[in-house]
């Protein structure tokens, strides 16, 4: 009788870890593909910048289910950005390219970021995702 309780105990025990490590899909497809939750922020680091400015292309791939719309992009003063797709269709990738010029900024380190808004495109619905842009380096 003892050995058919702790058979039991075990066969509880082996279950409940199971199900709680056991991954469910969502309800409703992700409309933001990475931007939705795999990669909420990017980064990179412009290195030393002495005379000419630096640009980066940052690169978002909308892996939802619905295209997406950037609807806002913030962005500090003196760093210049450029939105070159407005609307990223599903399984296409959008690039919003930040340029850095040392004419424009004081000397020394900086570590600031960009805010891009987007939303499931053709609607006005209140679902919105932030991705962050955060952007570092050293002004000579």
């Amino acid at each position: 009788m003892k050995n058919v309780k702790t058979v039991m105990a075990i066969i509880l025990l082996v279950c409940f870890a199971a199900t709680g490590n056991a991954q469910t899909e969502p309800s409703t497809p992700p409309i933001f593909g990475n931007v939705r939750g795999e990669k909420p922020m990017y980064s990179h680091n412009f290195g030393k910048i002495k005379k000419a400015p630096k640009s980066h292309t940052f690169t978002i791939k909308n892996m939802g289910y619905s295209d997406i719309d950037i609807i806002e992009v913030k962005f500090p003063p003196r760093i210049g950005i450029t939105v070159m797709e407005y609307t990223i269709k599903v399984g296409e990738e959008g690039r919003i390219i930040v340029t850095v010029d040392p004419d424009l900024m004081e000397k020394g380190a900086f570590y600031t970021w960009c805010l891009i808004t987007t939303q499931k495109a053709g609607t006005v619905e209140k679902e919105r995702k932030d991705i962050k842009l955060i952007l570092e380096g050293v002004i000579l």
